[in-house]
């Protein structure tokens, strides 16, 4: 069974940075890893806490997610598919 994230997750980018790092069951310490950032400031991208995010990162991010910076950034387009196993956290 695949569980879909809630709609009100993909309301803010936030929710969706972490709706699509979780849909490729990856860390939070891989992905940082992955894209070049620190794992405390992708838990401050998936909390909300950061105003500005750097391009690169960003990039790499939609690389490793399989996602679009467009749909990343502001939702424009279709949903990809975000399932992931049930019991992930």
């Amino acid at each position: 069974m695949q569980v879909q994230p809630s709609n009100a997750l993909l309301k803010t980018i936030s929710g969706r940075i972490k709706a699509a790092r979780e849909a490729k069951s990856l860390t939070v310490t891989e992905t940082a890893e992955r894209i070049g950032i620190s794992r405390v400031q992708l838990h401050a991208w998936e909390n909300g806490t950061v105003t500005e995010m750097r391009v690169g990162p960003l990039v790499e991010f939609t690389s490793l997610t399989k996602v679009s910076l467009d749909w990343l950034i502001d939702r424009r387009g279709p949903d990809p598919d975000l399932r992931r196993p049930h019991g992930d956290d």
